[in-house]
């Protein structure tokens, strides 16, 4: 309550939040307590507007055998939003230079998935720091998990054109 919900509660009480799980949470029960979320609330879908967002769960099964990811490529394939957005924590291209390139198994299976499905933009954390990637076949990935440990190292690359250590947050309109 003092460390989250107090702080954030300005904001908070004002606009939506869909988080999804990070590696700090894994299956934390008070992850669940908290927050109301559409489907399975480990990953979901929901429509805001003209864009269809996707949020996945990068610590639980991804492979194309898992059930999250038949359910992921279902919803990406039935899917007439003109823009679509996924939302997950695990970067597949990473600017932290200890953890380049990224998840190999989400640039193996999720970053196809997205390309295929014509999917815009990715919305990223982990990595402590603001990334931006290139036009990848299409899909743009920000990072942006800069909101108060400590910030890591960091250095662009071919994928990753915008790698900056310092703390963020991102807003759209």
């Amino acid at each position: 309550q003092e460390k989250f919900f107090k702080p954030a509660s300005p904001l908070i009480s004002r606009v939506p939040m869909m988080p999804v799980p990070g590696n700090h949470e894994l299956n934390a029960k008070l992850y669940y307590d908290y927050f109301d979320l559409p489907h399975n609330e480990a990953w979901y879908h929901f429509r805001y507007g003209l864009v269809d967002f996707y949020g996945v769960n990068t610590n639980v099964g991804f492979s194309p055998k898992s059930t999250q990811y038949k359910w992921l490529d279902e919803q990406l394939t039935n899917n007439k939003a003109p823009w679509k957005i996924v939302l997950m924590h695990h970067p597949p291209y990473s600017c932290a230079t200890s953890r380049k390139p990224g998840n190999r198994n989400a640039i193996k299976w999720l970053v196809p998935l997205f390309e295929k499905h014509g999917v815009h933009l990715v919305l990223l954390g982990h990595d402590h720091l603001y990334g931006r990637s290139a036009n990848l076949n299409g899909v743009h990935y920000i990072i942006s998990g800069g909101g108060g440990s400590s910030l890591y190292k960091c250095k662009p690359d071919d994928k990753m054109v915008v790698c900056d250590r310092r703390y963020n947050y991102v807003r759209f309109h």
